[in-house]
């Protein structure tokens, strides 16, 4: 089942047109979401973080990719969400101009630093 999720989302992503994928989520867009205080913009920074680590994690598997990043047990939703705004305040203020960059590739990129797969 999780293959076939895998697969079916690497297919959407392909047949997109590019002015659909040029209209993703960017840093800003996830930076004004995560750093809202109301119940639905904590919700929805969360499951966008949990969505991304979700799938990177069925495309690598999928692509037998050991290099990704290894979560380990017990990791929390929330302790998630805070390393991807620490990383994403972090950088911002260190990069400003990464607020237009895919929000996509940034949370994969904060997962890997924070969680390397052992060697």
């Amino acid at each position: 089942m999780r293959i076939r999720s895998a697969i079916l989302l690497a297919v959407v992503f392909i047949v997109l047109p590019a002015s659909m994928q040029a209209a993703q989520m960017t840093l800003s867009d996830l930076r004004d979401i995560c750093g809202g205080t109301d119940e639905a913009s904590t919700a929805a920074c969360r499951f966008y973080i949990l969505g991304v680590t979700e799938g990177a994690g069925l495309g690598a598997g999928v692509a037998m990719d050991k290099g990704h990043f290894c979560i380990r047990e017990g990791v929390s939703s929330k302790e998630m969400v805070l390393i991807v705004k620490k990383a994403m305040t972090a950088d911002l203020a260190a990069f400003p101009k990464d607020k237009n960059m895919p929000a996509v590739s940034f949370v994969a990129a904060s997962m890997q630093r924070a969680f390397p797969c052992g060697k």
